[in-house]
């Protein structure tokens, strides 16, 4: 969920920044600024146009991650659902038995592995739900080519599900290194603090500007940050996918 410490971090530094300015202005250093602005400007401007690249690739970087997870789940639901629906031409007690099983991993996803990935605490190994459906589509016996084909489609689909299954976990627990927040954090700084170099009339709207980029900044690096996780932060994937594969599954029946 939402930690406030990080807006009051935000928050801190950048009126940290401001006061900064401000002081800045009352050195007798300050005085002479309005001589340095073309050369303060010309370093203003090639640090913000750095700073904005990366935090542009960051954004998209993250925002694909998100994007990825997504549609992860997506597949892997909809490989659950094709598993479930292809079971219906097994004779009953297979068919019971992997429509039974498959209803378990739905719910093992859902009550199970999705609070773990919101914790950060996903297990990449193999539940008992998820063994289940490998046991019972290898020890089906076909007894005619339909079956044949059928079992072939079922084990195409349970690899499906598992290699999905595999990228969603991992999924939930990849995240930028430090080394990059490091980068986005210091490099804020420096762009906002830049900006008490310069020598201005009206030092009023001058705090204003600043403080409008560093609010842009800010909100820039809060959706890097939620985006970062996509399962355990306040803007997260949601199993409805599974939700809705479950619910199909309960009106079927076995």
């Amino acid at each position: 969920m939402f930690n406030p410490k990080l807006l009051l971090i935000g928050v801190g530094s950048l009126a940290a920044i401001l006061l900064l300015q401000n002081w800045i202005r009352k050195l007798p250093i300050g005085k002479h600024l309005y001589k340095t602005n073309d050369i303060v400007g010309f370093y203003v401007n090639l640090i913000g146009v750095i700073y904005a690249v990366i935090m542009t690739f960051m954004l998209v970087v993250v925002w694909e991650q998100f994007e990825d997870a997504s549609r992860l789940v997506e597949v892997e639901a909809n490989a659950l659902k094709n598993i479930y629906h292809l079971a219906g031409g097994l004779p009953a007690p297979a068919r019971q038995r992997l429509r039974r099983e498959a209803q378990e991993y739905a719910e093992t996803v859902i009550y199970k592995e999705w609070p773990m990935m919101a914790r950060n605490r996903a297990d990449e190994t193999e539940t008992h739900s998820t063994l289940l459906l490998w046991d019972t589509v290898l020890d089906f016996s076909p007894s005619n080519m339909h079956e044949q084909t059928l079992q072939d489609q079922l084990l195409t689909q349970r690899e499906a599900l598992h290699d999905n299954r595999q990228k969603r976990l991992h999924e939930a627990r990849r995240e930028l290194p430090d080394i990059l927040w490091l980068l986005l954090i210091v490099g804020g700084f420096i762009t906002v603090g830049l900006c008490a170099l310069f020598g201005v009339e009206r030092r009023e709207l001058h705090l204003l500007k600043t403080t409008v980029l560093g609010v842009l900044i800010l909100l820039v690096l809060f959706c890097i940050w939620e985006l970062d996780l996509p399962f355990s932060r306040d803007i997260v994937v949601d199993p409805s996918p599974f939700k809705q594969a479950l619910k199909q599954f309960q009106e079927i029946g076995s």
